[in-house]
């Protein structure tokens, strides 16, 4: 057993055969003490607050939001003529995490943009963050699911963390993202470890349950305890069966009673 894993459940891909709001007990029903998720929807905040509470769940992680997701927004960090929607995104979303304590956000750069651009508006938003104690995330996103993509690959989302050079912007590494881009998993992990906050798993190459397909997800939790990475793991997949628990088998040994 793997002391140190410990799985949050992405709300925004599990159980999406309930209501968003449902999802809250059906995590925690299953033993997750975590989760996250892209968006809260329309639930006003205390309603969200009251469900963590109830369920003794945590909030992990959400995206800074971005209005136009339908069609086909993701996000304006890297965008240089969208400074203005960028920083009241990240306004908004500190707002949001500082009323349910959500500790990490998750910034998008859009599917244009410019590395310089990327860099100023990140450095500009890591102060506000450090200010609200929180910790921003960005994440090398797979160019086949998101074609366009600015921030595409690890190396770059390397460069521009160094470049920030703050304790409030980490990486968010995606074991999916990762297998469709580079392979390569475990010596992807190990040259990232320092500057890892939040780790995400799917099955590749159907993003699906992380033990269908490609990925041996056992051996890679075991690279992650050995790493010392004492994080979240956030299941951000979907599920291949109807019924979203049915699916979860693989996740038992990792869960709370």
């Amino acid at each position: 057993m793997l002391d140190m894993i410990r799985l949050s459940a992405n709300l925004s891909f599990l159980w999406p055969e309930i209501p968003f709001l449902e999802r809250f007990s059906a995590a925690a029903d299953m033993g997750f003490l975590g989760v996250e998720a892209r968006t809260l929807g329309d639930a006003p905040w205390p309603v969200i607050s009251e469900l963590l509470n109830a369920h003794g769940l945590q909030m992990v992680l959400m995206n800074a939001p971005v209005d136009d997701w339908d069609e086909g927004g993701r996000g304006y960090a890297a965008q240089p003529d969208q400074q203005a929607l960028f920083k009241d995104s990240i306004e908004r979303a500190l707002d949001c995490a500082d009323a349910i304590d959500i500790q990490q956000i998750h910034v998008m750069s859009g599917t244009r943009g410019d590395r310089d651009v990327l860099i100023e508006n990140l450095s500009w938003a890591a102060e506000l963050a450090a200010q609200a104690r929180r910790v921003l995330t960005i994440e090398p996103i797979n160019t086949r699911d998101m074609p366009g993509y600015f921030l595409n690959d690890l190396d770059l989302a390397l460069e521009v963390i160094r470049a920030v050079d703050s304790p409030n912007l980490r990486l968010q590494f995606d074991l999916y993202h990762q297998q469709i881009m580079r392979g390569d998993i475990l010596t992807s992990l190990r040259n990232a470890a320092p500057y890892i906050s939040h780790i995400q798993i799917a099955g590749a190459p159907s993003r699906n349950e992380p033990d269908l397909g490609e990925l041996a997800f056992e051996r890679i939790f075991e690279a992650i305890e050995a790493l010392g990475y004492a994080g979240w793991v956030g299941c951000e997949y979907r599920p291949s069966t109807i019924e979203t628990r049915s699916g979860l088998r693989w996740a038992q040994p990792y869960l709370g009673d």
